[in-house]
């Protein structure tokens, strides 16, 4: 039988981190799910990580060369079974609880498309550093995708149905933002909702570079601006959003304020927070059957 949901994990070169990615997916409240690992030309064998892991739902592919995300998840995505699709990257992971609260709210909401969920920042060290997520204390935020800019929510937290997303399609040409790509070509006018709790862990700080990011805001200015079915108005908009972006990162990092301008990101966490993301990470690299 088809799985209920299809998780989709493209890798290049995180063999270190992918193990407890996979944990974290074997130690779902909700096990009707298929991992579908895309090693997009990977020099540290993730194939051995993969087998490690020792579940039939865990599937790899390979490509002999790198050939960028956009292309990994379009791949990935044409293999995907489930009636749900669902991300983690290669050096991510998931709380416990995460899928099943997520594909509960889209079964009994079958007018959003997409669910996500706050996240933890983690550092290379898995040290928790932060926590992304509304300051509104509702449990749940929902809202529409009406306008294109800053994505309204974490992209690789994120679920969405199989045939939205598969009518959708990534753009294999894109090596950066074939995801907000993938937003504003797929979901513009349709309903999402956010579970106000991190139940994704992100690794962002020490790890997220001045190159990366004004990369990527060039990416993404390149992509508002083509967009079909998008106003001029609105496009230029995006675009220049993006440009102020960029010049706000360039000036904290010429003021050696990098670090401190990627931590505005988030808040700090509070105490219980803390305590839960050290104990769900003790328990996931701790149990031998879990970690290798």
């Amino acid at each position: 039988m088809a799985p209920l949901i299809s998780i989709l994990t493209p890798v290049y070169n995180c063999a270190d981190t992918l193990a407890l990615g996979l944990a974290s997916l074997q130690a779902q409240s909700l096990a009707d799910w298929e991992c579908i690992v895309v090693d997009d030309g990977s020099t540290d064998n993730p194939s051995a990580t993969v087998a490690a892991a020792s579940d039939r739902r865990i599937r790899l592919c390979r490509f002999p060369s790198n050939r960028g995300r956009g292309f990994a998840r379009q791949k990935a995505l044409e293999r995907a079974a489930g009636n749900y699709v669902g991300w983690l990257d290669g050096d991510d992971w998931m709380y416990p609880e995460k899928l099943r609260l997520q594909l509960d709210l889209l079964e009994r909401e079958p007018e959003l498309a997409v669910v996500s969920t706050g996240a933890a920042i983690v550092n290379q060290k898995r040290e928790l550093v932060g926590i992304r997520r509304s300051s509104n204390d509702a449990p749940v935020l929902r809202g529409r995708i009406d306008s294109v800019g800053s994505l309204p929510f974490v992209f690789p937290a994120s679920i969405l149905r199989a045939e939205l997303a598969k009518s959708t399609g990534f753009a294999a040409s894109h090596r950066r933002c074939e995801d907000a790509d993938f937003v504003w070509r797929g979901m513009l006018g349709k309903r999402y909702a956010i579970i106000n709790h991190p139940l994704y862990v992100y690794r962002e700080a020490g790890v997220t570079s001045p190159t990366k990011v004004l990369s990527s805001l060039n990416a993404c200015c390149d992509i508002y601006w083509n967009l079909a079915g998008v106003g001029l108005v609105e496009r230029a908009a995006a675009v220049a959003g993006a440009r102020l972006k960029q010049a706000a990162y360039c000036g904290a990092a010429l003021l050696g304020m990098w670090d401190q301008m990627i931590a505005r990101r988030c808040r700090a966490p509070l105490a219980g927070e803390r305590l839960r993301y050290e104990a769900i990470l003790r328990e996931l690299t701790t149990k031998p059957d879990r970690m290798r």
